[in-house]
């Protein structure tokens, strides 16, 4: 069936983006980043089916052109206030419904995006991906790259405020929604897809939580993944959640066909036990549903600190080498200088009166080969220096680095221990009051066979005052048949 799928975030310099970067990898193109004069070729990777570029109609023509196009984008940034955490573009991330060919695809895309983004103002880089090879073949999906400023005139101007409020991404959600079904319908699909939440829905079903690139990747080498785990996790839960709902089904139309048939006996007591086991399973119910739900906002909660304790280690790791890449070029620097001084002062010693002097007076040139093997030690000395110097900062460079990973690794292992430790009181509490919901549904199951017991003794009473009843009528009839015969 098709698959909901809409989702949007910012691409920031904050996080070490480069919309560049980002738009040559989805478009699987080659694009010069002309501000860092890094080059992002992907040429090589594969899965890119399609690519498009949709601009208003008042935009100047080389928005067509991908390369200029953003790094137009970076450009106008570096002229803001907040150059070095700009916000550069937004993108749409949407699944495609695998029962649409490519070319329905297509249309169903172009059609959403000039609608909802390029009619406002916005240009759109499209770019759609077929499924991974390792993966779902039915997970075909869009990346729709989005300008956040105006076009005015021939360049961008001020940041469009109205493209950001939550009202507008749920408005895009829901019109995605609407032209899946759309473009479903005249397929002649008969499967709809829901922008609401499984919840919002109705659907008493666990939302499977987000695998991420990373985790992807890990289980499509065929690695586990914390994330992957909590995706299967999720999914064998509501596998257990639908098998229990089926059986409960069973088993409640079951206690229903036998309370009338009890009722009919007017055996009311063990109705009435039935009813309260009843209550007592629906208690259960609850409680497990009640964990569920505390279960998946844990994990949800655990999986964002997570996520924001790998970004924090990644930033460490990063200001860590920028600072060695800095310490390099600036002790390369201070060597250069220094060579640079000395070189000049056995310059000036050769260029000294007494140092011509002695040449002229030295008609073998002794002294000029003993300055050439003066200046080549020094330089020899200088490169020796400098190789000591760099082996001595690659090694503090790595237990630095060692150090930080070590650190790192300390700090995840805490976090799943706690991670495991929440889980366990989480569930250990869930098990406790199962505990005294079972104990007292086992009481009832006691009064239940105490009242049935109770009700066949009753019942054989009752058949044998019948019986006794019969043979004193019997008897009787007997006697007046006796006294009826002597008349």
């Amino acid at each position: 069936m098709a698959i909901y799928r809409f989702e949007a975030k910012i691409v920031k310099r904050g996080d070490g983006k480069s919309v560049t970067a980002a738009a040559a990898y989805r478009a699987a193109t080659k694009i010069m980043d002309e501000r860092t004069g890094i080059l992002h070729d992907y040429t090589r990777k594969g899965g890119k089916l399609h690519d498009e570029i949709l601009s208003p109609d008042h935009a100047p023509s080389w928005t067509q052109d991908r390369a200029q196009l953003w790094n137009n984008v970076e450009f106008r940034e570096d002229q803001s206030n907040h150059a070095k955490t700009a916000q550069l573009a937004r993108e749409a991330l949407v699944s495609l419904p695998h029962e649409l060919t490519l070319d329905e695809q297509k249309d169903l895309v172009r059609g959403f995006a000039l609608e909802n983004f390029v009619s406002k103002g916005m240009i759109a880089d499209i770019a759609i991906h077929d499924a991974h090879k390792k993966g779902d073949d039915r997970n075909a999906h869009a990346h729709i790259l989005l300008t956040l400023r105006d076009i005015e005139g021939q360049e961008f101007g001020n940041k469009n405020r109205d493209w950001n409020s939550k009202k507008q991404l749920e408005q895009w959600r829901e019109e995605w929604a609407r032209h899946v079904n759309r473009a479903l319908l005249r397929s002649g699909v008969s499967e709809t897809v829901d922008h609401r939440s499984l919840k919002d829905q109705g659907i008493d079903r666990e939302p499977e939580p987000k695998q991420g690139p990373v985790a992807t990747q890990m289980e499509y080498e065929g690695r586990e993944s914390h994330a992957g785990n909590d995706r299967r996790a999720a999914k064998k839960r509501n596998q257990e959640l639908a098998d229990l709902k089926d059986q409960a089904k069973v088993i409640s139309l079951e206690m229903e066909r036998l309370k009338r048939d009890l009722a009919k006996e007017g055996r009311t007591v063990e109705v009435e036990i039935i009813e309260k086991t009843q209550a007592l399973t629906h208690q259960r119910d609850t409680l497990a549903h009640a964990h569920a739900h505390k279960l998946r906002a844990l994990s949800k909660q655990h999986g964002q600190e997570e996520k924001a304790l790998q970004t924090r280690h990644m930033r460490d790791l990063k200001r860590l080498t920028d600072a060695h890449k800095q310490d390099k070029r600036q002790a390369f620097k201070a060597l250069l200088k220094e060579e640079e001084k000395e070189r000049k002062w056995l310059v000036d010693q050769q260029n000294s009166l007494g140092h011509r002097i002695a040449r002229a007076l030295d008609p073998t040139r002794i002294l000029k080969k003993r300055d050439i093997e003066a200046l080549e030690t020094l330089k020899a000395d200088q490169i020796k220096i400098r190789k000591t110097n760099a082996i001595q900062r690659a090694k503090e460079f790595r237990s630095a680095k060692d150090r930080l990973s070590d650190k790192q690794l300390m700090e995840i292992k805490n976090f799943r221990d706690r991670l495991i430790l929440d889980k366990t009181l989480l569930t250990r509490e869930y098990e406790d009051k199962l505990t005294l919901v079972d104990r007292e549904m086992d009481l009832l199951a006691g009064e239940l066979e105490h009242a049935r017991r109770a009700a066949k003794i009753l019942a054989e009473q009752e058949r044998q005052r019948q019986q006794e009843k019969l043979r004193d009528d019997f008897g009787r009839s007997r006697s007046d048949d006796r006294g009826f015969g002597s008349r």
